[in-house]
C-alpha cells in the first residue's frame, strides 16, 4: 500500500498494516493482512533503526445461543424438554444451549445424570469469544 502525502509514513521508509477480508462459501470469511513495513528508530545517531513486531489475533464470532442434543436421563434431571434453553457453566462462561432433540443414549456417556452434548467447535468460538483460552 503506497504512502499518501496525509500519512504519517509519507517520505519515510515505512508503509502502513492492512488488513482486508472477504466472504467465501459457506460461512467462513478469507483475511488477508499485510504487515507494512518499516524499521524504528531508536532516535540515537550512529544506532541502527530496528524491527517493529507486533501480534493479530483472530476470535472467531460465537452463536448466541447453541443447539445441542440431550439424553433422556438429563431432561429429567433438569426438568427441560426439547425446545428449552438451558444455561450450563463451562470452566466459569455461561453457555446457553437450545435442546433440539433427545436421545435415549450417547457413546461414552455413562453418568446417571445424563449428558447436554454440543458441537465441539461452536463451543470453543463460544468460550474464545468470552475470552477463555484454552490450556496447553
Amino acid at each position: 500500500m503506497p504512502a499518501t502525502p496525509d500519512d504519517d509514513t509519507a517520505g519515510s521508509p515505512a508503509g502502513p498494516a492492512a488488513v482486508s477480508s472477504s466472504g467465501v462459501a459457506g460461512t467462513g470469511l478469507a483475511v488477508t493482512f499485510s504487515p507494512g513495513y518499516g524499521l524504528a528508530s531508536g532516535g540515537i545517531p550512529g544506532v541502527p533503526p530496528s524491527t517493529v513486531s507486533g501480534q493479530l489475533t483472530l476470535t472467531p464470532q460465537a452463536p448466541a445461543v447453541l443447539p445441542g442434543l440431550a439424553t433422556q436421563r438429563y431432561l429429567t434431571a433438569s426438568n427441560a424438554s426439547v425446545g428449552s434453553t438451558v444455561q450450563t457453566f463451562i470452566n466459569g462462561t455461561t453457555v446457553s444451549v437450545k435442546i433440539v432433540a433427545a436421545v435415549s443414549s450417547f457413546p461414552t456417556v455413562s453418568g446417571g445424570g445424563g449428558a447436554l452434548i454440543v458441537d465441539l467447535g461452536s463451543l470453543q468460538a463460544v468460550l474464545a469469544a468470552a475470552g477463555w483460552n484454552p490450556r496447553r
